[in-house]
């Protein structure tokens, strides 16, 4: 009777540890291995899972699991009842061990696919979202915090958000990085998914705000912290207000007027 109960507990083990292992080789195609990389994964929170939403983190952001948490909180995973796709640069866009952008084209050509968010995407993000925009117009293109730019940007991307421009013209303007914590900046990545969801009539500056403020009531927040709000963008030789693309403004002033 012990050695058929053992025998029983052995089999139950070996069942546990092949489903965990077959789930964790699912989970690998959206988080890196990394522990440190690893995202809650849940089914989509409000919202019925009916299309698909590609989220591609530069190499600076990719690392970072709460700037993603946020919108994994209300979106969920593609595959596991939620819409997000997550690619991470370089691993996602490497075919055969080279980096081949038009991996991201790829992945977000694919039917069901409404939305693309590019967060401090690298040199040749921009020319692959000017291609996918080219291939299917449907499709709504976020940009956040690029490193290319910010004339090529604005033009590839229904919405583009930076920091303000330096005050000093001689510094490399694709340079700057998100102000943002890593909490505060999933929360504006959850609304800017939430502003590409949205009306197409509505005004770029107009949608990313009132989203910001749905996405803290979503995420039960009384205020995203620090507080953000937006300004449009300021060309500094023409002095002409850019309509989609769009200053982060943190506690106060926007440097670029």
């Amino acid at each position: 009777m012990n050695r058929f109960f053992a025998i029983v507990c052995a089999s139950v083990c070996l069942f546990s540890a092949c489903a965990k292992n077959e789930r964790d080789q699912r989970v690998s195609s959206v988080t890196p291995s990394s522990s440190s990389a690893q995202t809650t994964l849940r089914a989509a929170r409000h919202r019925a899972a009916d299309h698909e939403v590609v989220v591609f983190l530069g190499e600076d952001y990719a690392n970072r699991p709460l700037v993603l948490e946020s919108l994994i909180s209300e979106y969920g995973i593609m595959g596991e009842g939620g819409m997000v796709t997550v690619l991470r640069y370089p691993d996602s866009l490497k075919v055969n061990g080279a980096i081949r952008f038009s991996a991201l084209s790829e992945q977000v050509n694919k039917p069901g696919v409404t939305a693309v968010v590019a967060i401090g995407g690298p040199d040749g993000t921009v020319r692959e979202l000017s291609k996918i925009r080219a291939a299917n117009p449907s499709i709504r293109v976020v940009s956040l915090f690029s490193y290319e730019d910010s004339l090529s940007v604005e033009a590839a991307s229904d919405i583009a958000v930076d920091v303000p421009a330096p005050v000093d013209a001689l510094a490399n303007e694709s340079a700057a990085t998100s102000p943002l914590d890593d909490t505060a900046l999933g929360v504006l990545v959850l609304a800017s998914v939430l502003a590409a969801d949205g009306s197409r009539e509505a005004a770029p500056l107009d949608a990313l705000s009132g989203a910001v403020v749905n996405a803290d009531a979503l995420l039960k927040l009384k205020n995203s912290a620090p507080k953000m709000c937006f300004a449009p963008w300021v060309d500094v030789d023409t002095g002409l207000k850019s309509r989609n693309h769009l200053v982060l403004v943190v506690s106060g002033v926007v440097q670029n007027e």
